[in-house]
Protein backbone atom coordinates (compact mmCIF):
# COMPACT_ATOMS: atom_id res chain seq x y z
CA UNK A 1 0.00 0.00 0.00
CA UNK A 2 3.09 2.39 0.79
CA UNK A 3 4.53 1.63 -2.83
CA UNK A 4 0.92 2.64 -4.23
CA UNK A 5 0.81 5.94 -2.17
CA UNK A 6 4.17 6.65 -3.07
CA UNK A 7 3.75 6.23 -6.77
CA UNK A 8 0.32 8.58 -6.44
CA UNK A 9 2.15 10.88 -4.87
CA UNK A 10 5.30 11.39 -7.15
CA UNK A 11 2.86 11.97 -10.02
CA UNK A 12 0.98 14.77 -8.10
CA UNK A 13 3.33 17.30 -7.03
CA UNK A 14 0.80 19.47 -5.71
CA UNK A 15 -0.67 16.96 -3.43
CA UNK A 16 -0.94 18.54 0.02
CA UNK A 17 1.56 17.58 2.95
CA UNK A 18 -0.54 18.21 5.58
CA UNK A 19 -1.11 14.61 6.38
CA UNK A 20 0.79 11.22 6.30
CA UNK A 21 -2.05 9.66 4.39
CA UNK A 22 -1.73 6.50 6.42
CA UNK A 23 -3.47 3.53 4.72
CA UNK A 24 -5.17 0.93 6.78
CA UNK A 25 -7.21 -2.39 6.62
CA UNK A 26 -10.90 -2.39 8.55
CA UNK A 27 -12.97 -5.66 8.63
CA UNK A 28 -16.54 -4.72 6.67
CA UNK A 29 -18.59 -7.40 4.88
CA UNK A 30 -18.90 -4.46 2.29
CA UNK A 31 -16.85 -3.36 -0.56
CA UNK A 32 -15.92 0.30 0.28
CA UNK A 33 -13.03 2.86 0.95
CA UNK A 34 -13.02 6.10 2.74
CA UNK A 35 -10.96 8.80 3.83
CA UNK A 36 -11.04 10.81 6.94
CA UNK A 37 -10.54 14.43 7.24
CA UNK A 38 -7.37 14.08 8.50
CA UNK A 39 -5.77 12.13 5.17
CA UNK A 40 -5.51 8.71 6.52
CA UNK A 41 -7.58 5.89 4.18
CA UNK A 42 -9.03 2.67 5.16
CA UNK A 43 -9.71 -0.16 3.08
CA UNK A 44 -12.40 -2.82 3.71
CA UNK A 45 -11.38 -6.03 3.87
CA UNK A 46 -13.85 -6.95 1.48
CA UNK A 47 -12.54 -4.70 -1.15
CA UNK A 48 -9.29 -5.10 -0.42
CA UNK A 49 -8.97 -8.65 -1.26
CA UNK A 50 -10.01 -7.62 -5.01
CA UNK A 51 -7.18 -5.31 -5.44
CA UNK A 52 -4.78 -8.05 -6.45
CA UNK A 53 -2.62 -5.63 -8.36
CA UNK A 54 -1.39 -2.58 -8.42
CA UNK A 55 -3.29 -1.01 -10.68
CA UNK A 56 -6.91 -2.23 -8.91
CA UNK A 57 -4.99 -0.27 -5.71
CA UNK A 58 -3.64 2.93 -6.92
CA UNK A 59 -7.05 3.30 -8.32
CA UNK A 60 -8.83 3.31 -4.86
CA UNK A 61 -6.38 4.94 -2.95
CA UNK A 62 -6.04 7.40 -5.60
CA UNK A 63 -9.70 8.02 -5.67
CA UNK A 64 -9.45 8.44 -1.59
CA UNK A 65 -6.67 10.95 -1.86
CA UNK A 66 -8.82 12.81 -4.42
CA UNK A 67 -11.26 13.35 -1.90
CA UNK A 68 -8.47 14.58 1.14
CA UNK A 69 -7.19 17.01 -1.57
CA UNK A 70 -10.37 18.49 -2.92
CA UNK A 71 -11.39 18.86 1.15
CA UNK A 72 -14.36 16.63 0.75
CA UNK A 73 -15.07 16.28 3.67
CA UNK A 74 -16.34 19.82 4.43
CA UNK A 75 -19.09 18.96 2.97
CA UNK A 76 -20.02 17.54 6.05
CA UNK A 77 -19.22 20.76 8.17
CA UNK A 78 -21.11 22.92 5.45
CA UNK A 79 -24.56 20.40 6.06
CA UNK A 80 -23.92 21.00 9.57
CA UNK A 81 -23.78 24.48 10.04
CA UNK A 82 -26.40 25.33 7.45
CA UNK A 83 -28.82 22.54 9.05
CA UNK A 84 -27.74 24.40 13.10
CA UNK A 85 -28.72 28.12 10.52
CA UNK A 86 -32.21 26.88 9.41
CA UNK A 87 -33.44 25.25 13.18
CA UNK A 88 -32.32 28.37 14.85
CA UNK A 89 -34.16 30.79 12.54
CA UNK A 90 -37.37 28.34 13.20
CA UNK A 91 -36.31 28.90 17.08
CA UNK A 92 -35.86 32.23 17.02
CA UNK A 93 -38.84 32.76 14.77
CA UNK A 94 -41.11 31.04 17.91
CA UNK A 95 -42.05 28.03 15.53
CA UNK A 96 -42.61 24.27 17.08
CA UNK A 97 -39.18 22.81 16.56
CA UNK A 98 -40.05 19.32 17.86
CA UNK A 99 -39.40 17.73 14.75
CA UNK A 100 -37.95 20.42 12.51
CA UNK A 101 -34.27 18.71 13.49
CA UNK A 102 -34.82 15.45 11.15
CA UNK A 103 -36.98 17.53 8.28
CA UNK A 104 -33.91 19.92 8.02
CA UNK A 105 -31.78 16.76 8.08
CA UNK A 106 -33.33 14.84 5.58
CA UNK A 107 -34.14 17.62 3.15
CA UNK A 108 -30.11 18.72 3.24
CA UNK A 109 -28.97 15.24 2.73
CA UNK A 110 -31.42 14.98 -0.62
CA UNK A 111 -29.90 18.33 -1.52
CA UNK A 112 -26.19 17.24 -1.10
CA UNK A 113 -26.56 13.89 -3.05
CA UNK A 114 -25.89 15.72 -6.23
CA UNK A 115 -23.13 17.66 -4.76
CA UNK A 116 -21.72 14.21 -3.56
CA UNK A 117 -22.04 12.47 -7.27
CA UNK A 118 -20.36 14.99 -8.29
CA UNK A 119 -17.55 14.95 -6.32
CA UNK A 120 -17.13 11.14 -6.37
CA UNK A 121 -17.15 11.63 -10.25
CA UNK A 122 -14.19 13.68 -9.18
CA UNK A 123 -12.41 11.86 -7.72
CA UNK A 124 -12.58 8.97 -10.36
CA UNK A 125 -11.19 11.25 -12.63
CA UNK A 126 -8.73 12.30 -10.11
CA UNK A 127 -7.77 8.51 -10.15
CA UNK A 128 -8.21 7.67 -13.89
CA UNK A 129 -5.51 10.49 -14.49
CA UNK A 130 -2.93 8.99 -12.40
CA UNK A 131 -3.18 5.60 -13.40
CA UNK A 132 -2.85 7.14 -17.23
CA UNK A 133 0.19 8.79 -15.87
CA UNK A 134 1.87 5.56 -14.34
CA UNK A 135 0.86 2.38 -17.05
CA UNK A 136 -0.72 4.62 -19.98
CA UNK A 137 -4.11 3.14 -19.28
CA UNK A 138 -6.66 3.35 -16.88
CA UNK A 139 -7.37 -0.71 -17.10
CA UNK A 140 -7.22 -1.18 -13.28
CA UNK A 141 -10.08 2.01 -12.74
CA UNK A 142 -12.18 -0.57 -15.11
CA UNK A 143 -11.66 -3.91 -13.15
CA UNK A 144 -12.12 -2.08 -9.61
CA UNK A 145 -15.44 -0.77 -10.79
CA UNK A 146 -16.45 -4.17 -12.30
CA UNK A 147 -15.30 -5.77 -8.92
CA UNK A 148 -17.91 -3.25 -7.13
CA UNK A 149 -20.39 -4.14 -9.36
CA UNK A 150 -20.25 -7.67 -8.27
CA UNK A 151 -23.74 -8.41 -6.96
CA UNK A 152 -25.43 -4.87 -8.12
CA UNK A 153 -26.77 -4.05 -11.36
CA UNK A 154 -25.51 -1.69 -13.95
CA UNK A 155 -28.86 -0.10 -14.26
CA UNK A 156 -29.45 3.88 -14.34
CA UNK A 157 -28.58 6.22 -11.41
CA UNK A 158 -30.67 5.25 -8.09
CA UNK A 159 -31.79 8.77 -7.09
CA UNK A 160 -30.86 8.44 -3.65
CA UNK A 161 -27.01 7.38 -4.23
CA UNK A 162 -24.14 8.89 -3.05
CA UNK A 163 -21.93 8.17 -6.86
CA UNK A 164 -22.57 8.28 -10.44
CA UNK A 165 -24.10 4.93 -11.15
CA UNK A 166 -21.37 2.34 -11.84
CA UNK A 167 -22.21 1.88 -15.50
CA UNK A 168 -21.99 5.66 -16.00
CA UNK A 169 -18.23 5.21 -13.57
CA UNK A 170 -17.38 2.53 -16.22
CA UNK A 171 -18.28 4.18 -19.06
CA UNK A 172 -16.10 7.29 -17.98
CA UNK A 173 -13.56 5.00 -17.87
CA UNK A 174 -13.91 2.63 -21.02
CA UNK A 175 -13.89 6.05 -22.66
CA UNK A 176 -10.66 7.60 -21.77
CA UNK A 177 -9.01 4.00 -21.71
Amino acid sequence: MLRAKNLILENDFNFPKTSKLDIGIINHEEMNALCYPNGNIYITDTLYKHLDTDEKLVFVIAHEMAHYKNKDHLMNLRKSIASNFVILTFVFSGADVSNIDDFVSSSLDLADLKYSRRKEASADRYAAKILKNIYGNVNGGIQVINVLSQGNYLDEQDFLSTHPSLKRRLSYLKKIN
